[in-house]
């Protein structure tokens, strides 16, 4: 929760035998609950900030710090990570993301969602950029793509649509070979992170029933949440 003079972060005493304490223990503890937004919002401890100490935050160390776990996380074969709840960054598990995709996508691959005039330029160009499948930083899709302030926008849109998501993070070197400044999200498709059949095997799938699936799991996590939330935050509608 964001103050005029600080930022005030929830989370769990770190006596609490709930707090979590490690990288490994929020890797299960995402397993478990499938979808998980980094960040506080509507659905009360549907967070990583609500589940880990409020003071392990920024801390730069690596045995405790979420803030480094999540690029950790972000890398890892075994989740998705991205902007996908209401526009803040959060994880979804590979076993369920192609369900997920089914919502967020609607049934469309790019290629078609293009054709069929859904996708502004913008989000053409950047999309053409990984054709060869190769990950790349927004300072690269800035360059090549020749977009500027609509970057971010555009970034957000193919995040919450899950055409890409963020594959991890990497710092600047600067001519002596030293890293600097803050670290940058790379870019990657989710095809190319687990192949196009795997990402696309819930296409096969009714829409409305990948959408059950998803909101009866939350709600079996988080019962005081109220449909409409889930949907809202979750299934992006």
């Amino acid at each position: 929760m964001e103050s005029p003079d600080r930022w005030i972060m929830h989370g769990r005493n770190e006596s609490d035998p709930k707090c979590i304490q490690s990288c490994k223990k929020l890797a299960h503890y995402i397993e478990e609950v499938v979808f998980l937004p980094l960040f506080r919002n509507a659905v009360n401890g549907f967070s990583v900030e609500e589940n880990v100490a409020p003071s392990a935050w920024w801390t730069d160390d690596e045995a405790r710090d979420p803030w480094i776990w999540r690029m950790k996380l972000a890398a890892s074969e075994e989740f998705a990570y991205g902007k996908f709840f209401g526009g803040c960054a959060g994880f979804v598990s590979k076993e369920w993301f192609p369900g997920f995709a089914n919502i967020r996508r609607n049934g469309y691959d790019f290629d078609a969602r293009a054709d069929e005039g859904l996708a502004n330029k913008r989000e053409i160009d950047t999309m053409r950029l990984f054709e060869n499948s190769s990950p790349l930083t927004a300072g690269e899709i800035r360059n090549k793509a020749y977009l500027t302030k609509a970057l971010d926008a555009t970034l957000l849109q193919l995040q919450k649509q899950t055409y890409i998501v963020i594959a991890g993070f990497v710092q600047k070197v600067n001519k002596r070979g030293e890293l600097y400044g803050w670290h940058m999200s790379i870019y990657q498709t989710p095809e190319s992170k687990w192949g196009y059949d795997f990402v696309t095997s819930a296409y096969r799938e009714n829409i409305c029933d990948s959408a059950e699936r998803i909101i009866s799991h939350v709600l079996s996590h988080w019962p005081s949440a109220s449909e409409k939330q889930v949907r809202n935050l979750v299934l992006g509608s």
